[in-house]
């Protein structure tokens, strides 16, 4: 305390990198990203309900649900008692990051250093369309197999589809059932948003992020030769963005 205000105090610990996975994935799939940093990052992957190290447990029924499910998570981790971390989502998990960051926000919470968004366009801007988690597996499979980034023991073994499909069509009702609700989240960090040119996803419409932006903070885009999965084929590329990143944050 210094004339009775409180000072916090510049922490010598690293700053975590929480992750969020996209649909029909685990929280393993950001686990290789930890040789890529020094003692300065500490990559910390969020498992979503019904997956990975928490299998077997229920599914959420919503994209709320399953962001207080993780959100609690984070604060039984200790993310917000004072340390800096940043937050990393691909595709759904994109998606969850900003709804998550709505609720810190809403909250008062130790705000994130940066937030990384991938491979999606902004909430006010998803729509019902195609209901993929009515498809039969047949027509799932082939959407999954033209989305690329799946397993490919996926599309022929029937005991791994007996595994992920419901994982993957509990995912797909979630982010499709989902409503951006009341105004625009403006954010009160710098964030970076990763997009792959041969993605399905409108350009101009993955841009209007921008709108996201606050008076004291900016939205940058990065663009990545390849499709959905990018993520996958330019990892290095990705990891080194974000090193850079939070260096200077």
């Amino acid at each position: 305390m210094i004339n009775g205000t409180r000072v916090e105090k510049e922490s010598n610990q690293a700053i975590r990198l929480c992750c969020v996975s996209h649909a029909g994935s685990s929280a393993s799939i950001y686990m290789s990203w930890q040789k890529y940093h020094n003692d300065h990052i500490k990559i910390d992957p969020l498992e979503i309900a019904g997956r990975g190290k928490r299998f077997g447990e229920p599914f959420a029924q919503t994209l709320s649900d399953c962001v207080e499910d993780i959100f609690q998570s984070m604060v039984a981790d200790s993310v917000f008692n004072g340390s800096a971390y940043s937050l990393f989502g691909h595709s759904m998990g994109a998606t969850i990051v900003y709804e998550l960051y709505r609720k810190i926000k809403l909250l008062n919470l130790v705000q994130p250093k940066h937030i990384f968004l991938s491979g999606q366009k902004p909430p006010h801007l998803m729509s019902s369309g195609i209901k993929c988690h009515l498809m039969s597996n047949k027509q799932l499979i082939d959407k999954l197999r033209d989305l690329g980034g799946t397993l490919k023991d996926l599309f022929e073994d029937v005991k791994l589809q007996d595994v992920f499909l419901p994982i993957i069509r509990s995912d797909y009702k979630m982010i499709e059932e989902y409503q951006h609700e009341g105004p625009i989240g403006k954010f009160g960090c710098n964030v970076t948003v990763m997009h792959g040119t041969k993605d399905t996803l409108n350009l101009e419409e993955v841009k209007e992020w921008d709108q996201y932006s606050s008076p004291d903070t900016n939205v940058r885009f990065l663009l990545y030769e390849d499709g959905h999965f990018f993520i996958q084929s330019h990892q290095a590329e990705i990891n080194k963005v974000i090193a850079k990143t939070l260096a200077m944050s």
